[in-house]
């Protein structure tokens, strides 16, 4: 019996097998109150309290809930102004405040915890999301010039100091370079990315992967440090119809599956949250959409844990074991929070 256990322990060391967890939702901020209607959420971040910082574009304001997620405050309206938005994004809370990616008008606003405006940072670059650590900015743009995207390394008054990745996936290689072909090729270039909260640390990933999910790994000075690879989990060959033109020219294989990362975010120094989206197709139509969580290990690219999403969403934040999700679906839009539990 003894020999049996060391056996198994033994073969449990060796291999490695993805960890049960628990996902429950805390928070649900969403409703027909006033303070609690929203238009169209676009980003939400958590800070070291719990509070939720809520971005809606459609409706230009940023509201405040507690951990509980009752209702504190809120500020905005459409413009160009002071206490102005148009089109806010995303959101980056850091140790020492509030930071709001608003694209419309190419800037950053800067808040305290109160949601009082402290400065406007104006940027020379169009961005399409923000990350933060120390005293710089990590920023997904668009590569000058190429159909392809790069993140940007900018400083706190937002001066652009230097800019790293510029790759695409392997399969774009297959696409012709016609007018058609290059809007395809930057489609399916898009990046998401990360930056690891202690040290800084940037993870960035295709959002459309092949027959793989790559991820690659950079210092906070934008130094290659190594690519991890992690499988799909389902079994996924690249469907070749994705590159031969736009959806009126698409001519979709009996079954097939599309699939995308909408997101990646950095749990903590170990691990990767990746949001992964799957779409099943019987010939042109959608017949299921499932969107899961999968936890994969930084170092080896090795799936820890995965986790069907009940409902559709998009993951807006990740702070440990906490998980900040927007669900625009439905009448009422809604922001909840989840905590995973290993």
């Amino acid at each position: 019996m003894i020999k049996k256990l060391l056996c198994l322990i033994t073969i449990l060391a060796i291999f490695h097998f993805p960890s049960y967890a628990d996902l429950k939702k805390v928070v649900s901020i969403g409703s027909d109150d006033i303070n609690y209607r929203f238009f169209g959420v676009a980003g939400a971040v958590l800070d070291d309290k719990g509070n939720v910082y809520i971005c809606d574009s459609k409706g230009s304001f940023l509201r405040k809930y507690d951990s509980n997620g009752r209702f504190i405050k809120e500020i905005g309206r459409y413009g160009q102004g002071p206490g102005e938005f148009s089109n806010t994004i995303s959101g980056l809370y850091f140790n020492d405040g509030l930071f709001v990616l608003d694209t419309g008008n190419n800037r950053i606003v800067e808040l305290d915890q109160e949601l009082n405006i402290k400065r406007y940072i104006k940027l020379s670059r169009l961005a399409l999301s923000i990350m933060g650590f120390g005293d710089n900015f990590y920023m997904i743009s668009r590569t000058p010039g190429r159909f392809s995207f790069e993140v940007g390394i900018y400083d706190r008054d937002g001066h652009y100091i230097k800019s790293f990745f510029d790759r695409r996936p392997i399969f774009i290689e297959k696409i012709e370079q016609s007018k058609i072909g290059q809007a395809i090729s930057l489609i399916y270039s898009s990046i998401a990315a990360t930056v690891e909260r202690e040290t800084g640390e940037v993870a960035i990933t295709f959002q459309w992967p092949g027959e793989n999910i790559e991820i690659f790994r950079f210092s906070k000075d934008g130094e290659f440090i190594k690519k991890i690879v992690s499988d799909h989990i389902i079994k996924y060959d690249f469907p070749e119809f994705r590159l031969k033109g736009l959806p009126t020219n698409l001519r979709f294989p009996d079954q097939s599956n599309l699939i995308m990362i909408r997101s990646i975010h950095s749990l903590d120094e170990k691990r990767l949250l990746l949001e992964y989206w799957v779409n099943e197709y019987n010939l042109d139509k959608a017949v299921k959409e499932n969107e899961y969580i999968l936890i994969v290990d930084r170092n080896s690219g090795q799936l820890v844990h995965r986790e069907l999403l009940p409902l559709k969403s998009g993951i807006a934040d990740a702070r440990k074991s906490y998980i900040c999700a927007i669900l625009n679906e439905g009448d009422v839009p809604e922001v909840a929070v989840y905590r995973l539990d290993y």
